[in-house]
């Protein structure tokens, strides 16, 4: 019962049934409600049985016990308590194990502490205790998260050349960090490759690849790109439409290819929301095509978006410059009585401003 109440999560619960035990508790089921403890985040309790268990001594910790209170620290930041636990572990003869130091290693590797995770590797190495994936994937993604892309590609390729059996995780660091380096056709060459070994593509990484591809420019590449998502055995998400969509908008002589897109996404199950109709607004306008702006516009006030401060403003001023004030006006007051102004004075002053600019008044 106590295993079954940590699993998901009901720790309180758990900690009922082990306080009506009516024989003593055993190692494992210590071990599991501090583990349950530790998933929940729940640090201050999981020290607190840890120390009862020191204190009361029917029950010692063991390495499982303090790897378990190690690894629940370094996933929550807090490196230094893990530290302590660990002298505290090797004061009282528990030796580390591999969970041990991939805790240690995770944790200094998320304070950008990547040398000195490399040499924990080494030392753990010369105790007898073999590193895996895991331990290798935290480096990885130290690299990453400190800056050194090009480390954590050759890195990655070293774990390639040694036949470690790799998945999305580690081939995700190293997509992000060719995306970082705004190389996104070796970030596509990964995805491509992933797809020949048999490894399942998350969105996330299609996702920043069509980011960094629309950052520079290459339209035409994240159209494409979006466009085989679905062959490559995956399928693309809202941000997905959205990243492209609104790169083709801000691109001149696009909006055609924004339709298709969007009625794409459509079919796909998604909705329009308040960014997609922000982009399309200022899209149409750029094309100096009000009519298809004031339609997009009307349609994010008939579903209750409010597009953003910066597409009123293309919107009015093309209004404006073709003589439709009253209509400009009105769409306004449109979007005020149906939609939930946060800034209703920006708005105001914008369509003022305009109103002075093109009519004097």
């Amino acid at each position: 019962m106590i295993k079954g109440f940590c699993k998901v999560g009901m720790i309180e619960n758990a900690r009922k049934v082990f306080d009506e035990m009516m024989c003593g508790p055993n190692l494992i089921t210590c071990n599991t409600l501090i583990n349950g403890y530790c998933k929940k985040g729940d640090m201050e309790n999981a020290r607190i049985f840890l120390c009862r268990m020191v204190e009361s001594k029917d029950c010692l910790p063991d390495t499982v016990t303090y790897s378990t209170l190690i690894d629940g620290y370094c996933k929550k930041g807090e490196f230094n308590e893990a530290m302590k636990w660990m002298d505290g572990m090797l004061i009282r003869g528990c030796k580390p194990n591999l969970w041990t130091y991939n805790a240690i290693i995770y944790g200094l590797c998320l304070r950008g502490n990547v040398d000195e995770a490399r040499r924990l590797l080494t030392k753990m190495r010369l105790n007898g205790v073999k590193e895996n994936v895991a331990t290798h994937l935290s480096i990885l993604k130290g690299l990453s998260v400190a800056g050194k892309s090009e480390e954590a590609i050759g890195y990655f390729n070293e774990m390639i050349r040694k036949g470690m059996k790799l998945d999305a995780k580690e081939y995700g660091v190293v997509i992000i960090a060719y995306c970082k380096m705004r190389r996104p056709d070796e970030a596509i060459s990964l995805l491509k490759e992933m797809q020949v070994r048999g490894i399942s593509r998350g969105v996330g990484s299609f996702n920043a690849v069509l980011r960094i591809l629309v950052e520079i420019g290459e339209l035409d590449k994240a159209v494409l790109l979006l466009k085989q998502v679905k062959n490559m055995g995956c399928l693309p998400n809202l941000v997905s439409y959205s990243t492209v969509i609104c790169g083709l908008c801000r691109s001149q002589g696009r909006m055609q290819e924004v339709g298709d897109l969007v009625d794409d996404m459509l079919q796909d199950g998604f909705e329009m929301d308040a960014t997609l109709y922000s982009c399309l607004v200022s899209g149409f306008c750029e094309a100096s095509n009000e009519e298809m702006a004031m339609r997009a516009f009307n349609d994010s006030i008939n579903k209750n978006y409010v597009i953003n401060v910066q597409s009123f403003s293309f919107f009015v001023n093309l209004m404006c410059e073709k003589g439709r004030f009253i209509e400009a006006e009105q769409i306004f007051k449109d979007m005020c009585r149906r939609c939930s102004l946060v800034d209703v004075d920006s708005y105001q002053r914008i369509l003022d401003d305009q109103l002075h600019k093109h009519q004097g008044r």
